[in-house]
């Protein structure tokens, strides 16, 4: 999980958002509580991030994209 949430990173930065992503990623880290609780599967997220030992703000903002995604094919 962990290798394919850097995979979809990386992808990110070699698009417009290459030189905030370290930015971005420390913004959502410092209001992850914050976040997770407006969020549909906050709890889950941080449930996963946790047993996977995975950066919380790399999980929320990989869920970002996916829900993004999820929506454009609904």
């Amino acid at each position: 999980m962990i290798d394919m949430i850097d995979a979809f990173l990386e992808h990110l930065e070699i698009g417009p958002l290459q030189q905030d992503i370290p930015e971005l990623l420390e913004a959502i880290g410092d209001h992850a509580d914050t976040i997770l609780t407006r969020m549909p599967y906050g709890d889950e997220l941080k449930g996963l991030a946790t047993s996977a030992g995975a950066d919380i703000a790399k999980v929320i903002l990989f869920n970002l994209g996916y829900d993004e995604q999820t929506q454009k094919a609904v």
